[in-house]
């Protein structure tokens, strides 16, 4: 049990109190005992510097685990095929789909068509069941590859956003609980 509480905004310890006569902070909640769970913005902490370090802590860790998501990449497994795509992998086929997308709608390539020449992230080529993968194949797989980056960013905007709140108890990595649950 901390013998103190720390005041959060946006992810800073912005200001401590002492606990008095067991669960009571004047400072913060008048002459009521603490509320538990505390409100949103406070956190239980034995100084302010501790509160103040597990903020700039856990944003540090949620920062390198962001970046190195964007550089290892995440795995989609669309079309059959497992493939770990980066940030820059990502912005890359962006711009080769949209020349996908273009060449469809003039007519040039069909769905069905094969498309030669796309590779992983470990410049391996891409192949679906010993053939390249089709126009419609990669259009799938750039569509998964979009919605496992936004999940991913999701949770990246959960995590600061709980850090803003004062919450520095989660996972890095894992889903954010509810409050609750």
């Amino acid at each position: 049990m901390s013998n103190g509480i720390a005041k959060i905004v946006d992810g800073n310890a912005v200001a401590w109190a002492p606990l008095h006569d067991g669960n009571r902070c004047v400072t913060f909640f008048g002459a009521q005992p603490v509320p538990d769970p505390l409100p949103e913005g406070y956190v239980r902490s034995d100084t302010f510097q501790a509160a103040w370090s597990a903020g700039q802590q856990k944003r540090s860790e949620v920062d390198v685990w962001w970046k190195t998501t964007l550089a290892e990449g995440y795995v989609v497994t669309s079309i059959g095929v497992e493939i770990g795509w980066s940030e820059v992998d990502r912005q890359v086929v962006s711009q080769g789909i949209a020349l996908l997308n273009e060449s469809l709608m003039l007519g040039l390539i069909a769905p069905t068509d094969p498309i030669p020449g796309w590779v992983d992230r470990h410049g391996e080529p891409i192949v679906v069941a010993g053939a390249d993968p089709t126009a419609a194949q990669l259009k799938l797989l750039a569509l998964e590859m979009g919605q496992a980056f936004q999940s991913q960013r999701g949770l990246w905007l959960a995590y600061r956003a709980a850090i803003a709140a004062g919450n520095v108890s989660f996972v890095v990595g894992e889903p954010l609980l509810e409050e609750g649950a």
